[in-house]
């Protein structure tokens, strides 16, 4: 489902599209202002520097709502400032959302993986084989050894992504090795047919969206 643009959200509308799921109101718990620049862990645990305008769209009531927000990866929330409201929601409570940019609106999905865990994916291809990329970070802690005074002395987050094709209700894994990328596409004809064709190898994330791009072309026509 992709994230469309509509009338900006009130704190009321969140409450009221996520009524069995309510909200946290993060100024119960001292806190004033998101801190996106805290610099006691290196890395960042968002999955943008600073807070976006997008529209997101909620599973409970289907009902898609513009708000400024940012999505915590690493505890799985979505953070929303309304005003100098705060609140927080669980990832698991969200469809999609669409970020406004410059260019137009860049969508992306929340899908369950198969450790049953909600992550979200940046739709990088749409149509029948869509082409996402998953964005999450991983938290290293210190490896520090105080008495060799080795390793490293702070905690880190680190980003990572893989990316993954959508067709049939169905998230599959897109690995870059060859051998890996034959068998993802072993129950799929159209993609087996045309990765056999291809002159380059899906070896990165531009050559994996020209590669969907054609697919999905081809079957318009």
């Amino acid at each position: 489902m992709n994230a469309q643009s509509d009338p900006l959200g009130t704190a009321q509308d969140l409450f009221q599209l996520n009524a069995a799921t309510a909200p946290t109101d993060l100024r119960n718990e001292g806190i004033r202002e998101f801190d996106l620049s805290d610099t006691s862990t290196k890395g960042s645990p968002y999955l943008f520097s600073e807070l976006q305008s997008g529209t997101i769209a909620f599973i409970n009531s289907g009902t898609k709502k513009k708000y400024n927000f940012n999505i915590d990866l690493d505890n799985k929330v979505v953070l929303v400032k309304v005003g100098n409201e705060l609140y927080q929601l669980n990832l698991s409570y969200i469809d999609s959302f669409g970020i406004d940019g410059t260019t137009g609106v860049q969508n992306y999905n929340v899908l369950v993986n198969k450790k049953d865990e909600h992550e979200v994916y940046e739709v990088l291809v749409d149509g029948e084989y869509t082409l996402l990329k998953e964005h999450s970070v991983k938290y290293v802690k210190s490896n520090y050894n105080n008495v060799l005074n080795t390793g490293r002395k702070y905690d880190k987050y680190v980003a990572q992504n893989d990316f993954y094709f959508f067709t049939n209700d169905r998230l599959n894994k897109l690995e870059k090795k060859e051998k890996k990328i034959k068998k993802a596409f072993k129950t799929y004809p159209v993609l087996s047919r045309s990765y056999k064709k291809l002159d380059f190898k899906l070896s990165n994330e531009n050559e994996m969206i020209e590669f969907f791009n054609s697919v999905n072309s081809s079957l318009e026509l």
